[in-house]
């Protein structure tokens, strides 16, 4: 499930997702929800189906900083998926507070490999 929102919303429209350095852009534009009543709620598509199993040691961390009055950075970061050739996927979501609600006004993405013996964050795909 994860997997397949990350190549739509990769595959949907080039964007230059500003706040979001050191991960590759992906469309907001084409982003499921919002406005929705809070940043949590609104980026829950990209963890609503994790852990896919309960095996190995499943990891999920989010975190936000204020960037601005009606803005935030939110990070989520997801380890122990179920595909082999990824330790870990990170999402950065910039966010604002509209009249109606939160909304996504940029996003980005990136993997540590699990074969990459640096364990270093790409935005590179892995094999």
């Amino acid at each position: 499930m994860i997997r397949a929102l990350v190549l739509a919303l990769l595959l949907a429209a080039p964007a230059v997702a500003q706040g979001t350095g050191g991960f590759s852009p992906m469309a907001p534009a084409f982003w499921p929800l919002g406005p929705a009543p809070d940043p949590v709620t609104l980026l829950e598509p990209l963890y609503r189906n994790f852990p896919e199993r309960i095996e190995g040691r499943p990891t999920l961390k989010i975190s936000m900083r204020r960037e601005g009055a009606q803005r935030l950075v939110v990070d989520v970061e997801l380890a122990g998926l179920l595909d082999d050739s990824i330790e870990a996927r990170a999402f950065r979501a910039v966010v604002e507070r509209e009249e109606r609600g939160w909304m996504v006004v940029a996003l980005g993405t990136r993997a540590r490999c699990a074969r990459d013996a640096r364990r270093a964050w790409t935005t590179r795909p892995c094999s």
